[in-house]
């Protein structure tokens, strides 16, 4: 059967600034073909990394919001397949200027999401180690650390 990948993408490689994903798809995990920008990256706010679970009939996408004022978690659904997604809507996470990258899961009757609060890349020594937050939510809408 078709898989389909969503990646992170780079319009703008190998600069680290317009960052929105893409989507691939394959028959035989050999060949892919591109599918385009499934969630562009939009001014001076850039699509990172984060997880897709499935929803019912539909896909949901949580994943990082980067701007130069912070970083915000999101969720997105899409009901094609991953090709394109719904306006992003903020979780109930509070912004900061490092936490992102957001994988969720089921856990028992409700959801996981672990989400990475990593050190600054410079003065690391005195920050202290980087850390992985876990939040639960019943239904994927509302979070609590």
């Amino acid at each position: 059967g078709r898989v389909r990948m969503l990646m992170q993408r780079r319009t703008d490689a190998p600069a680290f600034v317009e960052t929105g994903w893409g989507l691939a798809e394959s028959d035989d995990l050999l060949r892919w073909r591109w599918c385009g920008e499934a969630i562009p990256a939009e001014p001076a706010a850039w699509a990172y990394s984060g997880s897709v679970v499935a929803g019912g009939s539909a896909l949901e996408a949580f994943h990082t919001v980067h701007a130069p004022d912070g970083e915000t978690q999101v969720r997105r659904t899409s009901y094609d397949g991953g090709a394109t997604w719904s306006a992003a809507s903020a979780l109930p996470v509070p912004r900061a200027a490092a936490r992102r990258d957001p994988f969720v899961f089921a856990w028992g009757e409700g959801w996981r999401m672990l989400l990475a609060r990593p050190c600054p890349w410079d003065g690391w020594q005195e920050a202290g180690p980087s850390v992985i937050e876990i939040w639960a939510s019943p239904d994927r809408l509302d979070w609590t650390r």
